[in-house]
């Protein structure tokens, strides 16, 4: 028995010998395939483990499940870190002033200028609206505002204040809105009372283009069309005037989608750090309905009368003109040998009429001018004796941040 367990020992001793001489890590003169084979032996257990958690993933629902889940949490969070690190790359085009944004309805908002005042980390946004119904009342529009850049230091939140002004005009003031924010996005919910066929002209004219609507395009389609199979209530009673009445099945299918058209009844504007900062000047914290119709009317005012001092200057260069163009009609009345004095004179003629009608056109233009700053001036004196009714400023609003 010893025989024999010696003999094993030296057949083992001699086979790990072997082993040694080929593939030890003592041998510096190993082949090219020598080495390949090596790496080969080492990586056979983690082969043989991946092959039986592979047979054993074919036929284990729970862990296939488990496998999806982890790499969606995976990659959920690579996303949220890259859009940490990555987000100041992003590119953000700002909404041009002017430019007016359409609701689901079809009604429009539009952006009339900014203001900002960053002694005091504040801006105001002018906003007049459009509608079908002519009046989009105090009540019936919301404001809500997200700020692209978190602040670089603990500061209290940024907040948006809707105040309405007077028809169809309101100013948005937003207090507290640190340096470096990059941009905000401001979303305007309008709550106006609106039946299908505001909607379905809307979806028609495209308003959905601008909007956030989660709406799909069969179902806009479906508004689109809900009068599709309408009947005349009227017909064969010998009555000329057909009433159309809404009883078929797209009627009722769009009547299905109504809360869902009005609480995606908005629109949104884009306003960067860049466009706010423009236009700097000092705003009155304490800003009031009163306030801002006093300085809108009188910023209109003044924009009036210098309206009319530059028509004033132009009917002068006009009368100018036209002096000078009467003397050239004279010289041209004296020398008898001009064969063409008489289609000349007729030209002149010719300018010196147009110039009066524009002469005229400017004196009709300072008219009204002096009309409106008469107008605008009796509104001024009104508000200052508390005359003019004004909704009450909506409840001021926290911003949130695209980046958390």
């Amino acid at each position: 028995m010893n025989k024999s367990n010696k003999k094993i020992n030296e057949k083992d001793t001699h086979k790990n010998s072997e082993n040694s001489d080929s593939y030890g890590a003592d041998n510096n003169n190993l082949s090219p395939f020598e080495i390949v084979r090596k790496l080969q032996l080492k990586f056979i257990p983690y082969q043989k483990k991946f092959r039986a958690l592979s047979f054993k993933a074919k036929d284990n629902v729970r862990f296939q499940r488990f496998t999806v889940t982890f790499i969606f949490l995976f990659l959920t969070i690579g996303s949220l870190i890259s859009a940490r690190i990555f987000h100041k790359g992003y590119i953000v085009e700002n909404t041009p002033i002017g430019v007016s944004r359409s609701f689901l309805n079809g009604d429009k908002a539009t952006i009339n200028n900014t203001t900002y005042d960053k002694n005091n980390d504040m801006a105001i946004f002018n906003i007049s609206t459009d509608s079908s119904s002519g009046l989009i009342d105090g009540k019936d529009l919301e404001a809500r505002f997200v700020i692209m850049n978190k602040p670089s230091k603990p500061v209290k939140a940024p907040n948006l204040t809707l105040i309405p002004t007077y028809s169809n005009h309101f100013t948005i003031l937003v207090k507290g809105l640190y340096k470096d924010f990059g941009a905000l996005k401001l979303t305007l919910k309008n709550n106006r009372t609106s039946g299908i066929a505001d909607y379905a002209k809307g979806l028609k004219e495209g308003s959905n283009e601008q909007t956030d609507t989660p709406i799909s395009s069969k179902d806009a389609k479906v508004v689109m069309n809900y009068d599709k199979d309408d009947k005349d209530s009227t017909s064969g009673t010998g009555i000329q005037d057909n009433v159309k009445t809404n009883s078929g099945k797209n009627f009722q299918k769009a009547s299905k989608l109504m809360p869902t058209l009005k609480d995606s009844n908005t629109t949104k504007f884009i306003v960067t750090e860049k466009a706010i900062t423009k236009h700097e000047k000092d705003i009155d914290e304490n800003i009031s309905p009163q306030g801002i119709m006093r300085n809108d009317l009188s910023t209109t005012i003044s924009n009036l009368e210098d309206d009319i001092k530059t028509q004033k200057k132009i009917i002068d260069s006009n009368n100018d003109s036209i002096t000078s163009i009467k003397k050239q009609i004279q010289d041209i009345k004296k020398d008898k040998l001009n064969l063409k004095d008489n289609s000349k004179s007729q030209s002149l003629e010719n300018q010196i009429s147009n110039i009066k009608d524009d002469n005229l056109s400017k004196n009709n233009r300072i008219k009204n001018d002096k009309k409106l700053i008469s107008k605008y001036n009796n509104q001024i004196k009104l508000i200052e004796k508390d005359e003019i009714q004004f909704n009450k400023p909506q409840k001021s609003q926290n911003a949130s941040l695209f980046h958390p």
